[in-house]
């Protein structure tokens, strides 16, 4: 598996080049944009965890890469194992690119006295990093359970028929739950659900709270990914290339 894992990472050396400087790019006009740092290291983290897999199956197709790779020493439990492996590994880098964006802004708005009242708002404290933390947590499991959808669809359509269906499964993971929560009357204001909502919002964004929110996260991701990486080799094996 260390070897397939290494081929996959070889793979993606100059795409993953690129993708950071697109991360850095993206969380820094996030960040000034919205005159928030707690936004970029969520938004990196998801967005990394979603294009990983979109990207390997792309190399995947091109070339015959999938069929050459089968003539290595390498079975396909190697495979699926380091294609989960990299996309975790890519998932944290996008993580470290939010918050190094963060910190490097906030460093910057203390020494440098930015138009718009910028400096203000993107001064730092400890509520601010406590905040990100349930943020980051968040955005782990949403992309996490959106390429535990996408790879096995890929390992086992390929990237055409995977591309086509992504769009349908981020709406149906993300839009279509937003919409019918927005529509049932929970979360209007005053109602039950909004006063539930604000005394979660209130418990995950102490310190002890949020740490608890990111243990969570990583354990159901973890669990998440590894559902996922059975059902995608149990998709691979039977996959004539």
């Amino acid at each position: 598996m260390t070897r397939a894992y290494h081929i996959e990472l070889t793979v993606l050396r100059d795409y993953g080049k690129q993708l950071i400087l697109l991360g850095i790019l993206v969380a820094a006009l996030v960040s000034i944009g919205t005159r928030n740092l707690i936004i970029a290291p969520a938004l990196m983290t998801c967005m990394f965890l979603v294009l990983a897999p979109m990207s390997t199956e792309a190399y995947d197709e091109s070339n015959n890469w999938a069929r050459l790779r089968l003539t290595m020493p390498l079975s396909r439990r190697d495979i699926v194992a380091a294609r989960y492996l990299v996309i975790v590994t890519v998932g944290l880098i996008g993580m470290a690119v939010g918050l190094a964006v963060a910190a490097i802004l906030s460093i910057v708005a203390m020494i440098v006295d930015l138009p718009g009242g910028l400096s203000a708002a993107l001064t730092p404290d400890a509520s601010m990093w406590i905040a990100a933390i349930p943020g980051i947590a968040v955005s782990l499991l949403l992309g996490t359970i959106i390429g535990s959808i996408i790879t096995p669809v890929y390992f086992h359509f390929g990237q055409t028929k995977a591309t086509q269906a992504m769009p349908a499964i981020i709406i149906f993971i993300v839009f279509v739950p937003a919409m019918l929560l927005g529509y049932s009357g929970l979360l209007d204001t005053g109602s039950a659900g909004m006063t539930m909502l604000t005394d979660f919002i209130a418990a995950i964004t102490t310190p002890v709270g949020a740490c608890c929110t990111l243990a969570v996260a990583v354990i159901v991701a973890a669990a998440t990914m590894a559902l996922s990486a059975a059902v995608s080799l149990r998709l691979y094996e039977r996959r004539e290339l």
